[in-house]
């Protein structure tokens, strides 16, 4: 029981960290932000960029798991645009280049998804490791073009 309340308490705390960092970079950059993108943005950093991400060992290419996890988030963007951006109130991209003909994705943005991947992976990787306990017997580290990155040695 106590492992399951563990479980629920470092994915809540995942899932509201994604959500606040992601609607934090819209205010940021688009000076408004929405619900449903903190709900998005924590769903894709949970589910993505924590839980499949772990299916990988850290000897798992980085720029294969932001690849896979940005690729994800895109889709995501996709999927909850067509159930809650319908009517295009949250974000539009139907007359920006390069962008889908539903006007739901655009390649720029999907590109963003990328960068914030690259960045939140080593982020929540290290949150994972140092306040949840996990694979605590290594530090993560990341693997770029077979070249070891072990950013957060002690």
């Amino acid at each position: 029981m106590e492992k399951l309340r563990n479980l629920l308490i470092k994915y809540t705390s995942l899932f509201v960290f994604c959500g606040l960092s992601y609607v934090g970079l819209e205010i940021l950059f688009r000076h408004r932000s929405d619900y449903t993108m903190f709900i998005l943005a924590g769903l894709c950093g949970t589910l993505f960029l924590s839980v499949l991400n772990n299916f990988y060992t850290y000897d798992t290419d980085f720029i294969f798991q932001v690849i896979m996890c940005g690729s994800m988030c895109t889709m995501a963007e996709w999927i909850c645009g067509k159930l809650v951006n319908a009517d295009y109130h949250i974000w539009d991209y139907r007359d920006l280049p390069f962008s889908s003909p539903d006007g739901q994705v655009n390649l720029f943005f999907a590109l963003a998804w990328y960068l914030i991947c690259a960045l939140f992976i080593p982020v929540l990787d290290y949150i994972e490791w140092r306040f949840f306990h996990y694979k605590e017997e290594t530090s993560p580290y990341y693997m770029i073009f077979g070249k070891k990155y072990t950013p957060y040695d002690e």
